[in-house]
Parts: C-alpha cells; structure tokens; sequence
C-alpha cells in the first residue's frame, strides 16, 4: 500500500484496533445514547454489528501516519453512515470528500464540529478502508474530520497550533468490494 501522505508505521489487527476505539467512545454517554437510540443496548453491541458489515475483524490491517492532516484528511471519503449521506440527494451518496462536504454544507457554526476544532486531541486514531482507486473510505472518525476539513477551508476556525498527530488504521478493499459500502448506507446500523 503505497498511498500519497500516508507514512506506515506497522502491521496491526482488528482487536487491537477495536480495544482503542473502544477504550475512547464505549464509555461516552453520547454514543451509548447513540446506541440505545438505534436499539441496541451497549456501545459494544451497536458498533460490532457496524463493523461486521465489511468482515473488519477477518481484514488485514497496517497503521499509518498522516502527513499533513489537515490537508490530507479532508480528502477522505465519507463513509457509509446515514447520518452523514443524508447531506446529499442519493445519487450523490458515498461519493463524496469531507473537503466537498464543508463546502457544501456549512459545518462552520456546527457546535460539535466546534468544540472538536477548540480541542482537537494532540493524537488521535481513524478507521478506514483503501478502496482499489487508492482513496480512502473513513469508518470511524467522521466528526474529527469534517473538523479538520473546516480547519483547512476556514483557517480563522482553527485553534490547532501545530498539525495533530494523526494516525489512521486501514484495511484493503478487492476489486468489486465497493458494493458492501452501499449495502452497509442502505442497512444503516440500526438494530433490525
């Protein structure tokens, strides 16, 4: 894997990666509201069934550095999540960069976005996957990354000193794979 502004770092896996994510969001009364909102009864139960959609935890997976992230993140793509999609018609859907998206959409007085932007973590972890044309698919991270978008398109909004130290856990999609981005927008994560 050989992508622009991404530095590898080292071979890593699924459990790994997910006791990180865990360890920053399970506890959140925010996404446990999430959770329970969409009919599950724990962060842990709501997230596995989003991730098993792609088969994360049978994905080969590298973590890398991101060179220049607030230039660099903005050009990832939104994931499949119905919450973010919705910002477009859906012809449009899983299309799209968050550098697209705060264009598109004022983020600017978004208050989340804000007070990400007022604090943004010195480090920080993304999920996604590299898709065969060499783009990157977020999974997790979306509200960090609409901030970095803002921070790169208004330059006023940022507070960051310094680039973050940002680092993003990726997976390879094959050839034809792209359709399970679909098929996860349309599933949603709610609890069926």
């Amino acid at each position: 894997m050989n992508i622009a502004n991404l530095r590898y770092i080292e071979d890593t896996n699924w459990d790994s990666i997910w006791e990180n994510w865990e360890s920053n969001e399970g506890n959140n009364p925010n996404w446990i509201e999430v959770a329970r909102s969409k009919g599950y009864d724990t962060w842990h139960e709501w997230r596995s069934q989003w991730v098993a959609q792609f088969h994360a935890q049978n994905r080969d997976w590298k973590k890398y550095k991101v060179e220049n992230p607030i230039s660099t993140v903005p050009d990832f793509l939104i994931g499949p999540t119905q919450g973010w999609q919705n910002n477009f018609i859906s012809d449009e859907r899983n299309k799209h960069s968050f550098d697209y998206l705060v264009k598109s959409v004022n983020f600017v007085t978004h208050k989340k976005i804000n007070e990400i932007i007022a604090n943004f973590p010195n480090t920080t972890e993304l999920i996604g996957i590299e898709l065969p044309t060499k783009k990157i698919v977020l999974i997790e991270g979306h509200h960090r990354a609409a901030a970095l978008a803002v921070m790169k398109n208004n330059p006023n909004t940022s507070k960051v000193l310094k680039e973050p130290n940002v680092i993003i856990n990726l997976c390879e999609f094959n050839e034809g794979e792209n359709i399970i981005l679909d098929q996860m927008l349309k599933r949603g994560s709610h609890k069926i």
